[in-house]
């Protein structure tokens, strides 16, 4: 973004631009960070984003039924489907039937899904880290202050 850009009228919404919409600029900002993150988890695992992300949630959450994961990750049902079949496939995931719901499976970690999940995780904080490093502490409150705001509002 160039910096010769005006800044938006905010309190203008009639004659707000699309490129600064906030759906715009989220969706642009993500895509950006998620392109990053893809080539990084690449380098250092040959993992997708997609399962960097299903490994990392079952790795850090205690109910891993693959519908709350879905639901927690807001991933797509078919793309979930086919990387978690990967990751057990490749052995990094086990997965068995939920007791509680025998519609549902649980899934968890392998030993070596454990090993490749945390040689990744130091790398990936590391990388929040840089992408943060741009914003002083106010402004990282701030954003994360705004950023649940907005998602609390979206919900209601």
């Amino acid at each position: 973004m160039s910096d010769f850009r005006q800044k938006p009228d905010f309190e203008d919404f009639e004659n707000l631009p699309l490129r600064d919409f906030l759906s715009y600029r989220l969706t642009k900002v993500g895509a950006k960070v998620s392109a990053q993150g893809a080539r990084k988890i690449r380098e250092v695992s040959g993992l997708s984003l997609a399962q960097w992300r299903i490994l990392a949630l079952v790795g850090s959450m205690e109910n891993n039924s693959a519908s709350g994961l879905i639901q927690d990750d807001l991933m797509d049902k078919g793309l979930f489907s086919r990387n978690s079949r990967f990751l057990v496939d490749a052995g990094f995931l086990s997965q068995e039937i939920d007791p509680k719901d025998h519609r549902s499976k649980k899934l968890s970690l392998t030993s070596s899904g454990r090993e490749l999940h945390d040689r990744i995780l130091p790398r990936m904080r590391e990388r929040q880290k840089g992408l943060l490093s741009c914003l002083t502490p106010k402004e990282r409150e701030a954003l994360y202050s705004a950023l649940e705001k907005i998602e609390k509002h979206v919900e209601s």
